[in-house]
């Protein structure tokens, strides 16, 4: 729910969104080695390689640790430094446009009220936050319940964006 759209691409190829099995283990180092082929192929092309957004996690293990990545590319970082009270807002916004782009969808559509949450795309922010709420629903909880498991599932969501 919050992935590049197509009118957003304008026309620009993007590498390695929606690629894999958001069940799968899809690892910082599954990441490095996905990433370096793509970077590899926007070269061989004469294209500038732009690596945006994604996990922290990922970004790091990539630029720090991936000895490949370190011996054959340059980068130049650019980064947007706002006001925490500028930031907050935006993330905030950004949560309620995924919200009501399906997230809880998204999300309904892979949950299993024993998966694990340290795996696959079920570790991302937005996953876990659902986890009591859609318990509920499977559980044919009262309205007023999974409202209120709802409405704390997208407070939690925003505070760990």
């Amino acid at each position: 729910t919050n992935k590049v759209t197509e009118q957003e691409c304008d026309g620009v190829p993007h590498h390695l969104l929606g690629s894999f099995d958001p069940t799968t283990n899809f690892t910082a180092n599954d990441f490095c080695y996905h990433a370096c082929s793509a970077i590899d192929s926007i070269v061989q092309k004469d294209g500038l390689p732009i690596i945006a957004g994604g996990s922290n996690s990922y970004l790091d293990t990539l630029v720090n640790h991936c000895s490949e990545f370190r011996l054959r590319y340059e980068c130049c970082f650019l980064w947007v430094d706002v006001a925490l009270p500028v930031l907050h807002s935006s993330l905030q916004s950004r949560v309620d446009r995924m919200i009501e782009a399906g997230q809880v969808d998204e999300v309904r559509e892979f949950f299993d009220p024993s998966g694990d949450y340290t795996k696959g795309i079920r570790r991302a922010i937005g996953v876990p936050e659902f986890h009591d709420f859609l318990t509920a629903e499977a559980n044919s909880a009262d309205e007023r319940t999974k409202k209120k498991l709802l409405e704390a599932a997208i407070t939690r969501v925003k505070i760990n964006n």
